[in-house]
């Protein structure tokens, strides 16, 4: 078993993902977020222990994002908090589309 053994339990890698983000978001996850982490949650663990890993890398780098919500709300004359969610709505749509490709990916390899 790979390093990532530890996520082979679903309700782990639930846990470990939630437990990261919030603190990280600075919020509650909202009933979407949550099923949408518990559907990532019930895959393989392998990916999970990928997604772990790259949530606590952004998670290491966030002071630099707080600069650039900063920068944002000053540019568009909006609010601090209009501003971080713009930047989490932006990077939540990013991160879809990235997980809708590796799954399309993943389904092209699985089939050849």
């Amino acid at each position: 078993m790979s390093a990532y053994g530890k996520y082979n339990d679903p309700k782990v890698s639930y846990n470990v993902l939630k437990g990261m983000l919030e603190p990280s978001l600075e919020r509650q996850l909202t009933e979407l977020e949550e099923r949408k982490i518990k559907w990532l949650a019930d895959g393989e663990y392998d990916t999970m222990g990928v997604f772990v890993d790259l949530f606590q890398e952004l998670a290491n780098k966030k002071p630099g994002a707080s600069e650039s919500i900063k920068d944002i709300a000053a540019l568009k004359n909006i609010s601090h908090e209009k501003a971080r969610e713009l930047v989490v709505e932006r990077y939540a749509e990013k991160v879809a589309s990235d997980i809708r490709k590796a799954q399309k990916a993943a389904d092209r390899s699985a089939k050849s």
